[in-house]
């Protein structure tokens, strides 16, 4: 099979597969033990992994087929018989191509509201409960709903693939022009991103300046937890600016290498937005780690080691008087 042979196809959905493997894994460790595990954050990482889920698996409609894909591929009989406006393509191409754009909206909007729900657990944390468990279905609610008075007019329209003879591979297109899809999703990225920036700088220095003063704070994982996201934020926002620019200014050809990077880098970029919350969350907290290794009969004779042993988690919130709470026990 050609896909096999194609390194980047290889190479991403092979980590992608382990990926959402390990997302799994995480969400169902939590959703075992959510008798111990109740902050809000948990029933956000479980909402975000559903989110992240459907993301994952459309993306192999509208992206990562069609782009590796040539013109003698053993998936390009499908896409030609999907390269134009008929009602077949339609109906099984629009509702994908629709929801690459809707889960788009979806995406920045819930990493917003991670970022904010962050910056209230660590500068308000006797109100971070109430206010975010309240509002997190909310939010939810609010960033399909929202969304949808723009991408609607995709779904109304034809989406169709087109072959590119230049890069011999396929693409998913609209009756409506390319960059006037970017008319919102566009400002809502640099207002998104400007304040995802400020947030994060804020709980940076915050807790910065929390394990300067070595307050009763056992680890500082929220603040390295923290400088991560904010890196993973700041390299989307760069790829997002630009390839906004490319498309509304149809600058492709007066910057064929910066084109050529974009294409490249771009699905690297949403996968690292779609797979590090639970290699974050592993990475950060030890109680998630012996919640996943307990699990599984054979990886429970680990469990005194002391990256498993200790009780130390991610501490998402300091009180003043040498109080500190612990979202993860």
């Amino acid at each position: 099979m050609d896909l096999l042979q194609n390194p980047r196809f290889v190479i991403t959905t092979t980590y992608g597969i382990v990926g959402m493997l390990l997302y799994t894994w995480v969400s169902v460790a939590i959703l075992i033990n959510r008798h111990i595990l109740k902050s809000s954050f948990f029933k956000l990482f479980v909402i975000s992994y559903v989110i992240n889920d459907v993301i994952y698996a459309n993306s192999f409609i509208t992206l990562r087929l069609p782009q590796s894909t040539g013109i003698n591929g053993t998936l390009a009989e499908f896409f030609k018989n999907h390269d134009s406006c008929s009602e077949k393509a339609q109906y099984q191409i629009n509702i994908s191509h629709t929801l690459h754009y809707q889960f788009a909206y979806i995406q920045y909007i819930f990493n917003f509201y991670l970022c904010l729900h962050r910056f209230i657990a660590i500068y308000f944390p006797l109100a971070k409960s109430k206010v975010c468990i309240a509002a997190a279905w909310i939010i939810v609610l609010l960033s399909f709903i929202l969304p949808f008075l723009d991408t609607k007019r995709i779904l109304s329209n034809c989406s169709y693939y087109q072959y590119s003879e230049k890069n011999d591979s396929f693409c998913i297109v609209s009756t409506i022009e390319r960059k006037e899809l970017y008319t919102w999703l566009t400002p809502l990225l640099i207002c998104i991103t400007v304040m995802n920036i400020i947030l994060n700088t804020l709980s940076f220095l915050k807790m910065n300046r929390i394990v300067g003063n070595r307050q009763n704070m056992p680890k500082s994982n929220l603040l390295k937890l923290t400088i991560c996201i904010a890196m993973i934020d700041a390299f989307l926002a760069i790829l997002g600016f630009l390839n906004a620019y490319i498309v509304t200014e149809n600058a492709s050809e007066n910057h064929i290498l910066m084109a050529y990077w974009i294409s490249v880098l771009t699905p690297f970029a949403s996968d690292a937005l779609t797979l590090s919350p639970p290699i974050l969350l592993l990475t950060f907290s030890r109680s998630i780690r012996r919640s996943c290794i307990d699990m599984i009969p054979f990886l429970r004779r680990f469990n005194r080691h002391s990256w498993f042993a200790s009780p130390g988690s991610i501490m998402f919130a300091a009180r003043y008087n040498n109080r500190v709470e612990n979202l993860q026990n």
